[in-house]
């Protein structure tokens, strides 16, 4: 599974929704042949971390992607560290 990572944008004050869970960043990427762009870098209240797909609303229902969890991993595998780098500092637990 090849991921590239094209386009990252820190979210400046992260905050813990409810659950405890964290958006991050948001998130362009290319995986084999799909290209998506607005998902999620998420920092999970258990510590690991996944990718949430981009919802799409239309005006009757959202709809969205669906990513498998190997995808997922591979994505926030190849994110965080461009994270880590563009921040320079530890996201709050």
């Amino acid at each position: 599974m090849k991921v590239s990572i094209r386009g990252i944008r820190v979210i400046d004050e992260p905050k813990p929704r409810r659950n405890g869970d964290m958006v991050i960043v948001n998130l362009d990427f290319s995986l084999d042949f799909l290209s998506c762009e607005g998902a999620v870098l998420v920092k999970l209240a258990t510590g690991g971390l996944t990718v949430w797909p981009p919802m799409v609303v239309q005006t009757k229902e959202p709809r969205s992607i669906r990513l498998s969890r190997d995808a997922r991993e591979a994505i926030a595998t190849e994110a965080f560290p461009v994270f880590e780098t563009l921040t320079r500092k530890p996201v709050a637990e």
